[in-house]
């Protein structure tokens, strides 16, 4: 776009050019007061048309040199995340009744350019945690920043116009105690594990969307925690709360 922009501005100058040129006595041997502004007669004619080709010509020339710039600049995919809150709970149902089997943040990204972005993924940059006590944030360690979408299918992974993707941002799993052992709780951003702090913690997760030969502008998303888990989302609300900074 910065590069079709540039031209339209060389365009602009190269016409208001030639009008200046116009306006210009094209008798400099001559009396300049019989001059009149604008003579439209046959010669002015002609190097208005001279200038006119020259321009066209020079647009042409730029245009077989950018042609992939200016086709990306008017023909390209963009990114909007939905900035909704919520969260969605996993119930399961037995005998003593319903109760949340995990809970899900997804990000739905959607397409509002007018080209498919293939192999489109969610990256997490950063991830940083701060306790109500600490001073300053921590960076948390984690292994991999890829997110894939859930309808992710390696020989179609494509986001065509006004389509959206669904990416799983992250999961919190509850403590589950069998006859095989005990599974702690577990909170899980992307495909990586994170330490639950006890009491009320922020836990920052800064992230962009890219795809091919692109990426978004970056985001971030604010897990306010205190560790504590709820058999139901209406109890689970008040421990968990989400917020976007950008």
């Amino acid at each position: 776009m910065k590069v079709v922009k540039k031209i339209l501005v060389w365009v602009t100058f190269g016409l208001f050019g030639v009008l200046i040129g116009l306006s210009l006595p094209y008798k400099w041997n001559g009396d300049i007061s019989e001059v009149a502004l604008f003579p439209f007669d046959e010669r002015v004619w002609e190097r208005t048309f001279d200038v006119i080709n020259a321009l066209l010509l020079f647009v042409t020339l730029l245009t077989a040199i950018f042609k992939e710039q200016i086709l990306a600049g008017i023909y390209h995919a963009k990114f909007e995340i939905d900035k909704n809150v919520e969260y969605r709970e996993m119930v399961d149902n037995n005998e003593q009744g319903s109760k949340a089997s995990s809970y899900e943040k997804v990000m739905l990204v959607q397409n509002v350019g007018n080209r498919s972005a293939t192999n489109c993924r969610l990256v997490i940059d950063s991830v940083s945690c701060q306790c109500e006590n600490d001073y300053h944030a921590t960076e948390i360690d984690f292994n991999e920043s890829e997110i894939f979408p859930q309808s992710f299918k390696p020989s179609n992974n494509q986001l065509k116009p006004q389509g959206t993707l669904a990416f799983s941002m992250f999961r919190i799993l509850p403590k589950v105690v069998a006859r095989e052992g005990e599974r702690p709780m577990s909170f899980q951003i992307g495909n990586n594990e994170i330490e639950i702090r006890q009491g009320k913690t922020d836990y920052t997760i800064t992230f962009h969307i890219e795809a091919e030969d692109m990426q978004s502008s970056t985001y971030k998303i604010v897990v306010h925690w205190n560790g504590r888990w709820q058999n139901r989302k209406t109890e689970m609300d008040k421990e968990l709360k989400i917020e976007y900074i950008s």
